[in-house]
């Protein structure tokens, strides 16, 4: 299983408004993926190009559409201009990507070393620092609720998608 989206709608939520008890609490759930440090831009391009295809391939992409995008986007040529950056980057070492659309980066001393959590009476494997990503990937309020035109209501259903970084 590659990404899930859970939907609770038993927690308590705040702000107590109607709005946001009917839809409860909800969560994303994504892969983490573990690449070299000097491919990563790549294998992100790499997989915006396959989603592209894929698409495409699946009827979701017009041909018109798909050309446009390949051209516009410059999508090829931004590829193999990532590949040849991987080729000769003196990066060392690992990074992890989490596999959600956003494709976000992770050092990897902030991963390892892994932690057991329970959620829902589902024991998983995640971050063993999770507090430095979430410093560095939102900022020094992390902890504080966004303001009210910030906020987003989740979907009402639970969604189990296998390969989702496939589509």
């Amino acid at each position: 299983m590659d990404w899930v989206k859970i939907r609770d709608q038993y927690s308590e939520v705040l702000p107590g408004v109607p709005l946001y008890k009917e839809n409860g609490v909800w969560i994303d759930l994504y892969k983490l993926r573990k690449v070299r440090k000097s491919k990563a831009a790549y294998i992100i391009q790499k997989g915006h190009l396959d989603y592209v295809k894929r698409r495409y391939k699946l009827g979701g992409l017009t041909t018109e559409e798909y050309s446009e995008r390949l051209k516009k986007g410059m999508i090829r040529q931004k590829t193999f201009v990532e590949w040849v950056k991987s080729l000769f980057s003196l990066k060392k070492g690992n990074i992890y990507i989490i596999w959600s659309a956003s494709k976000v980066l992770v050092e990897e001393q902030w991963v390892l070393p892994l932690k057991q959590y329970m959620l829902e009476g589902v024991q998983m494997t995640s971050f063993g620092r999770a507090e430095e990503y979430l410093l560095q990937h939102y900022g020094e309020n992390y902890k504080e609720w966004p303001r009210e035109d910030l906020r987003r209501v989740g979907i009402t259903k639970v969604f189990f998608k296998k390969n989702a970084d496939k589509l």
